[in-house]
């Protein structure tokens, strides 16, 4: 008992003393990171120098620590030798026994006082050197300097690029200095960049599209960023193909600036820019930046009337450019924004910031809208409120979704001399920090600024970790776990391949036929696939429904998985009798991609599948997919017209899954995702990703609702603003709910010939790699199979 009260009093000492002293330390080393930043020292002595200062407070502390201890060890000696003398004159019969035990208890406390001393030193240098790296590594921290790191290895779908340009945007140094860290943390250590032109020197498992060699463009991901290096990695689907006429640094200008322009005036302002479109009437601010010169030359593709705002000394380029109009947005007229022809604006490209709705608003069309490129909090405050108050006159927050497709058609126009990256500057990596101080002064971010990475194996990083690590650590190969014999139950526990069951209750076990789905893995686990049928070989303790023999559809459930084997565990009330009619191939694309389908249809757009509901017209994405083919047949029971989506090579076989009316996504038709027999879609089954509610809304019926079987963060933000603005038109993301009766209900489909598992490719369990690499190409119609 004295030893656990003296514990309680000596942690409650020494946690008061750590905060004390983190309180003091955090204090000073914020003034001399003050100091450094003021006196513009050199990064490597700069944080050098801060680091000698935790080591003088570290040694500080072990020196007060020690003599601590001392202090301690001999207040505890004269208590103890006080009281066993009282001890011993009280009890002399005892005496000799309890002074031992009176030293021994001595003893344990010296000891224990001695090991939380030791423990409270390690503790206080780790918290020390935390406080250090947390200092060094904040957002705010404008010290950046280069370090040497070993290449990044490519993982599956990445290619690895030898970066020759890459290109600085705005917000590059805002992430660093933390200006977007609610939406988009970064961890340290963080090489900034994400947009790069280069050379392919290595690819990923997966790829196809590259080889080494190809010249490219890439988009690095705000996330990853990576670019500001000798080499980076890249996705292959947000990598393209480079001509020989396009250079390394006009190409690197376009991921961000340009793909943001493009999504601005195609899917937010609806310009057309091939010029089929009506004429539209725009403005766009800051015309002579990174997004705004782009902007400028996209617009003038299309039927448009364009007036710009920027700086007097940029007028003549900004009209170079192309634009109708040019306003100093430093004059009375400028900052008006009022058109020197009265024109009134159809939509406002908002490149700049600061710019408060209500002065775009006396100048828009009746129907004008603000397409906010770097969306404020009070941008989404105004943008809930006009939707509440169903003001015809909008405000639109851009979240920027880079396709692969979009930076191709960028590069496509820059070959074809229809768009032109202008270039302010270029400076070699050795001197990126003069770029990065340009990029945020911004006074002459006229245009798009460059960092041409030379002939060096340095990285400029803002931003350490105190772990050390930078760069990249990723295995170039995947990690294939061929499970021979291995079943997992509900825990994830290995089990027997034959025996130990019976404490598994409502469980069974297959000798199964397997089918593998690549959207279902989070973690590079092939045993954790879900989809599964074939013949039970023993039950678990409470099953009632099965017994040994009897062939079977099942559901595994994502958590657990199990399926990529040759035995696995499933729970009776997801596991349904497959009849000799379906095969176990058949049978095993039901149960994720099936049941999907099914309640997509049935509980979120409402369609009887039995023909006995109204009519509804549907509209089905990515219809060539496992979900899709199952959704286009599913909904041709019930009372429906079908529209859906497919590549160009699969709209044959979409039309014979039943499909009325059948688009190629990448066509303008498609994209425009318009019935062509101009049909109101009353619900969307989105099986795809990429796709912004807004691009639907057009097409929906008063009371249509877009149904997302791959939801995103901005989905639900979607979904939420739709909800409280009482918007008939919805977005609903799908959380999929597995049930046995619906299972058995598509089994039963499936047996009567009503549905069809169109199976796209077999592939034996040895071989599961090639079968794992196909589902994540994305290339597949129909299912893929795996088979023992």
């Amino acid at each position: 008992m004295v030893l656990f009260l003296l514990k309680i009093i000596f942690l409650a000492v020494t946690t008061l003393s750590n905060i004390v002293s983190r309180i003091i330390f955090t204090t000073a080393a914020s003034f001399v990171c003050l100091l450094i930043q003021g006196l513009k020292v050199p990064g490597e002595a700069a944080k050098g120098g801060l680091e000698q200062v935790a080591d003088l407070i570290k040694s500080c502390a072990e020196y007060l620590a020690e003599f601590a201890f001392e202090v301690v060890s001999s207040v505890v000696s004269a208590v103890f030798d006080v009281v066993k003398e009282g001890l011993l004159g009280s009890v002399s019969a005892t005496g000799s026994a309890i002074g031992g035990l009176m030293e021994q208890t001595r003893n344990s406390i010296d000891g224990l006082v001695k090991e939380l001393v030791s423990e409270v030193l390690g503790g206080f240098s780790e918290m020390v050197s935390t406080i250090v790296a947390d200092l060094w590594n904040n957002y705010k921290d404008a010290v950046g300097y280069h370090v040497e790191v070993t290449a990044p290895a490519p993982k599956k779908d990445e290619v690895l690029i030898k970066v020759e340009a890459a290109s600085l945007n705005p917000v590059d140094w805002k992430l660093q200095k933390g200006m977007l860290r609610p939406i988009l943390p970064s961890k340290f250590p963080f090489i900034p960049v994400s947009d790069v032109a280069g050379e392919v020197v290595e690819v990923g498992f997966g790829v196809k599209k590259f080889k080494p060699g190809d010249k490219v463009v890439a988009y690095l991901s705000l996330f990853s960023g990576g670019g500001l290096a000798e080499f980076a990695v890249a996705k292959e689907n947000l990598t393209v193909p480079r001509p020989p006429e396009v250079s390394a640094a006009e190409a690197a200008g376009l991921p961000i600036a340009g793909l943001t322009a493009h999504q601005a005036l195609t899917q937010s302002a609806g310009v057309k820019l091939d010029g089929s479109g009506p004429r539209k009437n725009l403005l766009i601010t800051a015309a002579s930046g990174g997004v705004g010169h782009y902007a400028v030359q996209l617009a003038k593709l299309g039927n448009t009337h364009v007036t710009a705002t920027c700086g007097a000394r940029n007028l003549d380029f900004v009209k170079g450019l192309g634009a109708d109009e040019v306003l100093d947005y430093k004059t009375p007229d400028g900052a008006a924004l009022k058109s020197p022809s009265g024109q009134k604006y159809d939509a406002v490209i908002h490149c700049a910031t600061g710019t408060p709705f209500s002065a775009f608003e006396p100048n828009l069309s009746p129907t004008g809208k603000v397409i906010d490129l770097t969306p404020s909090f009070g941008s989404f405050m105004t943008f809930a409120v006009k939707k509440l108050t169903r003001s015809k006159k909008q405000l639109v927050p851009l979240f920027g979704v880079p396709k692969g497709e979009n930076l191709d058609y960028l590069v496509q126009l820059v070959k074809e001399g229809k768009l032109k990256t202008v270039i302010d500057s270029k400076h070699p990596l050795s001197e990126a920090e003069e770029a990065w101080a340009k990029s945020i002064d911004g006074t002459r971010c006229c245009i798009k600024f460059r960092c041409l990475v030379m002939r060096s194996s340095a990285l400029l990083c803002f931003g350490y970790s105190r772990h050390g690590v930078l760069g990249h650590q990723v295995a170039r190969d995947v990690a294939l776990i061929r499970f021979r014999f291995s079943i997992s139950s509900q825990h994830g526990e290995a089990l027997p391949p034959l025996r130990g069951l019976g404490r598994h209750c409502q469980s069974i076990r297959l000798n199964c036929e397997l089918f593998l789905k690549g959207t279902i893995m989070a973690r590079v686990d092939l045993s954790k696939v879900t989809d599964v049928a074939g013949e039970v070989v023993e039950v678990g303790f409470g099953v009632k429904k099965f017994k040994s023999g009897d062939k079977v559809v099942a559901y595994l459930s994502p958590f657990s998985g199990g399926g990529l084997a040759e035995f696995a565990v499933a729970k009776e009330n997801l596991t349904v009798p497959r009849p000799p009619e379906v095969s176990a191939a058949e049978g095993a694309g039901l149960p994720v991609a099936g049941l999907t389908a099914h309640q997509a249809l049935t509980q979120s757009a409402g369609v009887k599948l039995d023909r006995s509901g109204p009519r509804k017209n549907l509209l089905i994405t990515a219809a060539s997919g496992g979900v899709g083919l199952y959704a286009v047949q599913l909904a041709k029971l019930g009372n429906t017209h079908v529209t859906a989506t497919c590549g160009a090579r699969n709209l044959d076989f979409v039309k014979g899954l039943g499909a009325d009316e059948v688009l190629d996504y990448k066509t303008p038709d498609g994209a425009a995702l318009k019935s062509p027999s101009s049909q109101k879609y009353d619900a969307v089954i989105h099986c795809a990703m990429g796709i912004p509610f807004s691009a639907f809304e057009p097409n929906l019926s008063p009371n249509g609702k877009v149904i997302d079987l791959t939801p995103s963060f901005g989905s639900f933000m979607t979904s939420a603003v739709k909800k409280l603005t009482c918007s008939k038109k919805q977005l609903v993301p799908l959380f999929a709910v597995p049930k046995g009766e619906n299972l058995d209900y598509l089994v039963q489909l499936v047996k009567e010939g009503k549905l069809k598992t169109v199976i796209d490719s077999k592939h034996p369990l040895s071989k599961a790699e090639e079968a794992w690499a196909k589902s994540i190409d994305g290339h597949a119609t129909g299912k893929i199979i795996v088979e023992p």
